[in-house]
């Protein structure tokens, strides 16, 4: 009787410690969770840091490319808060383009409270974007614009579009995997 009751004791603090750490994961995320919300006729997202939740953050690319709009440099856009994604001459950046044209510093991709953005930083032939010269843009998926005379895209790779292909592949090899034991349909 008395293992029985520590058993249960045992089962009762698991269940309570769990209980804690799912409603502090649930409550670190609060606010809208990063999801756009309209208020007064202006477009707001949470801060970052009421990101942190379960919010699976997009992957951002920027590529390099070539006159005939092919690929010829990418590089995922990765940055630590704060700090900012550097795309310039200078092998201290996070994204090399070697071009008398480009600045050592040319530009920076960072975020705020609205998302994703690039920056001029006050670069000699700054950044156009449909023949436009521009200081600061949001990023937009697909977006081709030009640093200096160099033209790159911006691609954003939705994090859930990888598991959508491996469910669509998984099914695609059950229905030709004839070696399976398990039946596809099951009559009745």
């Amino acid at each position: 009787m008395n293992n029985l009751l520590a058993q249960f004791i045992i089962i009762a603090l698991i269940g309570g410690i769990i209980f804690t750490v799912k409603f502090l994961c649930s409550t670190i995320g609060e606010g809208d969770s990063g999801y756009r919300k309209l208020k007064k006729g202006n477009i707001h997202r949470a801060s970052r840091k009421q990101r942190v939740g379960t919010y699976i953050m997009p992957t951002w690319e920027i590529q390099m490319l070539n006159d005939r709009g092919e690929t010829v440099k990418k590089k995922p856009i990765s940055f630590l808060p704060g700090k900012g994604f550097y795309i310039g001459s200078s092998e201290e950046c996070d994204f090399v383009i070697k071009s008398p044209f480009i600045s050592s510093k040319h530009a920076i991709i960072a975020e705020d409270e609205n998302g994703y953005f690039i920056k001029d930083l006050n670069s000699k032939n700054k950044i156009r974007v449909k023949n436009e010269v521009v200081e600061e843009i949001d990023l937009r998926d697909g977006m081709l614009l030009y640093l200096a005379n160099i033209p790159c895209r911006i691609v954003k790779e939705d994090p859930f579009a990888v598991f959508e292909n491996m469910k669509e592949a998984k099914e695609k090899e059950r229905i030709y995997d004839f070696t399976d034991t398990e039946p596809i349909t099951r009559l009745r």
